[in-house]
């Protein structure tokens, strides 16, 4: 369990049912930075506000502000453990890092515990102040009975680790590390926040994870999901502790708005451009398929899939049987996303399942006219027809269709692009990360103080 070099830090800074909620979490985010940064106080004194998932829930909601309620258990989020893999170019691990490096940019003490362990840094920068630790708990392979006996072992090992940093809050991504990590920390006495990072109705997990998950679910302080069509999945007392957040938007950068800026100006080709990890789920191939059928009666136009993985050689082998390869490209992982979204004329993403896409939030905050199909929460990023353009999922015959609208006009282009950029302050990092403060400020203010092993050792030394 070495622990990894660390990186410079690299982070910047409605109409749908989560737009609304961020409207309501802006009143409160000074107040919840202020709990999560020891040392400072609050600007304001707002009234309290009650919040759950839905209007009328009976959820584990705030009854009392963020100010009253450090004033009454003299509570401050210090440290903070976060659980999930980091190592792969994925959404969920660029959203963690951001979660990361908000928290440790404001003095809390984050560590990051991954998963697995590739030998390499993390892809995404990290604040310095971080701790890594890659734990090597590779997935369970080999049979029920041998994949029982290796996930009790994973479960001592993060158990282990938990104890050893007692943090004040655990937050974990992705439904097989959740499950592990509740497992892990029973009876610690530390909350443990769950976050769903894909919609489960669309993903199989096996019935061994899915019957895990929906018992575990319950001993979780929170169930974080990024939309609300993902949230209806989950039945009974699990709904009562769910939450709604979803992925921050990042301001592009100046050199990619440059660049969007150039390529809008006009030029004698045309790109379509995907980006995402060359899986089924992602649906590049009826995205393949669909250009193909547009491509000869839009001979400026190309599409390039940016990504790796392990559909890659039966996407290649897709595009020399459709006769495309001067046509469509796939180049493989860029580590500059931003320049290359910013050099295309429209972004299409055509995934099966998907929770809140990054890469399609990136391409809309860069001004590029969008189409993707309508799975997960994509139905609340993007509005039908204002901002881009929804297909159902697994058609080609729809994205070919969207694709050709678009390619034929470039005053549809022009018009949803330049709404689409409205998206940075829909889900901005400072109205998003308010929510994500909200809830561990709830979660340390209902829990008793977990104390590391030398704190407990002193204290039965004292009786």
């Amino acid at each position: 369990m070495a622990q990894l070099k660390r990186v410079v830090p690299a982070v910047s800074g409605s109409e749908s049912p989560v737009g609304r909620r961020l409207e309501e979490q802006a009143a409160r985010t000074s107040d919840n930075v202020a709990l999560l940064a020891p040392g400072r106080s609050a600007s304001t004194s707002r009234p309290p506000v009650p919040w759950s998932r839905r209007a009328g829930d009976a959820g584990v909601g705030l009854e009392h502000s963020v100010s009253a309620l450090r004033a009454r258990t003299g509570r401050t989020v210090r440290s903070i453990t976060l659980l999930t893999g980091l190592f792969t170019p994925g959404g969920a691990e660029r959203v963690l890092t951001v979660l990361a490096n908000h928290w440790a940019e404001r003095g809390v003490q984050v560590s990051a515990l991954a998963i697995g362990d590739t030998g390499e840094p993390p892809f995404f920068p990290l604040h310095p102040d971080i701790e890594v630790r890659a734990l090597g708990l590779e997935t369970d392979k080999g049979g029920l009975v041998r994949g029982a006996t290796n996930n009790a072992w994973r479960v001592a090992r993060l158990r282990a680790e938990l104890q050893r940093l007692a943090p004040d809050v655990v937050i974990s991504f992705q439904h097989r590390t959740n499950v592990l990590t509740l497992l892990a920390s029973l009876g610690l006495g530390i909350p443990v926040i769950v976050s769903e990072r894909s919609d489960p109705a669309l993903r199989d997990a096996g019935w061994t994870w899915t019957l895990l998950r929906r018992v575990m679910y319950h001993s979780a302080h929170a169930v974080v999901c990024q939309g609300d069509r993902i949230c209806d999945y989950f039945t009974g007392r699990i709904q009562r502790k769910i939450r709604v957040i979803p992925n921050p938007v990042i301001n592009p950068d100046a050199e990619a708005l440059s660049v969007r800026r150039s390529s809008a100006d006009g030029r004698g080709s045309r790109l379509v451009v995907a980006l995402g990890s060359l899986r089924p789920v992602k649906g590049f191939d009826l995205l393949i398929t669909a250009f193909a059928s547009v491509a000869a009666s839009h001979p400026t136009w190309r599409l390039v899939i940016w990504g790796d993985g392990e559909s890659r050689a039966e996407l290649g082998a897709q595009v020399v049987r459709l006769g495309m390869t001067d046509r469509i490209l796939l180049p493989g992982v860029t580590q500059e996303p931003s320049r290359r979204l910013a050099e295309a004329d429209v972004f299409v993403m055509p995934s099966r399942v998907e929770g809140f896409p990054n890469a399609l939030c990136e391409a809309m905050a860069l001004g590029l006219p969008v189409v993707a199909t309508d799975v997960g929460a994509v139905s609340e990023i993007v509005r039908r027809g204002i901002d881009g353009v929804l297909v159902p999922p697994d058609d080609s015959g729809a994205l070919a269709a969207a694709m050709r609208q678009l390619m034929d006009s470039g005053a549809d282009r022009r018009r949803l692009g330049n709404r689409a950029q409205s998206i940075v302050k829909r889900y901005s990092v400072e109205r998003v990360m308010g929510m994500w403060d909200e809830l561990l400020a709830n979660a340390v203010g209902r829990q008793p103080r977990v104390s590391s092993p030398s704190e407990m050792r002193a204290s039965r030394s004292r009786v």
